[in-house]
């Protein structure tokens, strides 16, 4: 019941991504943008994604808000289209799990990396980020982070600085995903937030965090290859590139990035065709033939990007029952979404396509097949007569 999807990613040809042009005025003085490479996204986000270092709303959120202007300990090697993503180091060099004691992970550290504000990235500042979503007596924790972040690494407990390069993770039972899921920890400036809370407003020390979290999200400061620029909550963020970043490979050739949020296929469509942006995602399926037309490039890649209906376990639920679980996915066309989304869907064995590592050996063949999912449902006690209720929450 999984299709994976596949993003689009548009720009026009002759200009590439050194694009300056269009909405310029918007931005800037006509003779300042004239120097600079500008490029305009159109998101799929309905608002520009969080900001002060643990993104929400997804993968979405990591692409626009947290890959381009943090680092993590551990990367995603994003530079292939036609390779799976592998992990490589990130602000972290190497790792290990102790040889006697394999829930404690020591990182070494990147010498000479700097926050965009200029302060140093050491292991102070990995166990202040380790601490701004675990520990509640950490004067910077701050809740509304906590469930984008702990969740991706639920066996992390704690962070100690052994040098300053050098630092100990420890988890709560071996977890060989954790320098996986570290990817997800993106790190930002203690010494910049600290500035905010020495300014911030509040009767006590929680309200002080609080408002010095909001006024980091306005002014941001990770270290990573764009910088905040300007920030406007539910409208734009620009990003300039950060000349000084550690890594050649992944310093911008751009200068700014200007994201709008665009929830819409049509408007962004739209919004592509009038020169609005010069880059969006998931355009409408049926417009795609008047942007090539137009003398745009589509890129497309498939992934295994899924949104599977999570079934209700609950006592009393039919979906305890295997049989109905293996009907409702007998009962997906999945090859007629792909029809009617214009090729751009490939059609889903599982989560990861056969072949995949993960694989392993599963008996249930998923297809498109009516007549065995109503004999499983007969099987499991249903009929015409006394059909299967369900509700769906949305």
């Amino acid at each position: 019941m999984n299709p994976t999807s596949t993003p689009f990613r548009l720009a026009n040809l002759p200009l590439g991504l050194a694009l300056a042009a269009g909405l310029m005025a918007a931005i800037a003085s006509p003779a300042v943008m004239a120097q600079e490479k500008v490029l305009r996204i159109a998101m799929t986000a309905a608002d520009i994604p969080r900001t002060l270092g643990q993104p929400d709303q997804g993968f979405e959120g990591n692409r626009f808000t947290g890959i381009p202007m943090y680092d993590a300990l551990t990367h995603w090697d994003l530079s292939k289209a036609d390779a799976a993503s592998v992990l490589m180091p990130g602000l972290a060099t190497s790792w290990a799990a102790d040889a006697t004691d394999k829930t404690k992970w020591v990182f070494k550290l990147r010498p000479g990396v700097k926050f965009h504000d200029g302060s140093d990235l050491t292991a102070d500042a990995v166990v202040w980020n380790v601490q701004k979503v675990l520990d509640k007596d950490a004067v910077h924790f701050d809740a509304s982070q906590v469930g984008v972040t702990a969740s991706r690494m639920p066996t992390l407990r704690s962070a100690r600085k052994i040098d300053n390069l050098t630092v100990e993770l420890t988890t709560s039972e071996p977890d060989a995903f954790l320098p996986l899921n570290l990817t997800n920890l993106f790190m930002a400036s203690p010494a910049h937030w600290q500035k905010k809370f020495e300014a911030a407003a509040g009767a006590t020390p929680a309200e002080k965090s609080k408002n010095a979290w909001v006024a980091f999200a306005a002014d941001a400061s990770g270290s990573g290859p764009f910088k905040m620029a300007r920030f406007l909550p539910r409208e734009r963020l620009e990003l300039v590139a950060n000349k000084g970043y550690w890594d050649p490979k992944r310093t911008p050739k751009i200068d700014r990035v200007v994201m709008v949020p665009m929830p819409e296929a049509n408007a962004r469509t739209a919004a592509l065709l009038s020169g609005q942006v010069d880059w969006i995602e998931a355009p409408s399926p049926d417009a795609m033939p008047q942007i090539t037309q137009r003398g745009f490039k589509i890129y497309s890649n498939a992934q295994p990007h899924v949104w599977p209906w999570q079934l209700s376990f609950a006592e009393g639920s039919p979906w305890l029952d295997k049989r109905v679980r293996h009907a409702a996915n007998l009962c997906v066309d999945r090859e007629g979404l792909k029809t009617f989304l214009g090729g751009m869907m490939a059609v889903p064995k599982g989560t990861v396509p056969p072949g995949h590592p993960w694989w392993g050996n599963p008996k249930f063949d998923i297809k498109y097949d009516v007549k065995a999912a109503q004999a499983l449902m007969t099987q499991a006690g249903f009929s015409a007569a006394k059909p299967m209720k369900a509700k769906v929450q949305i």
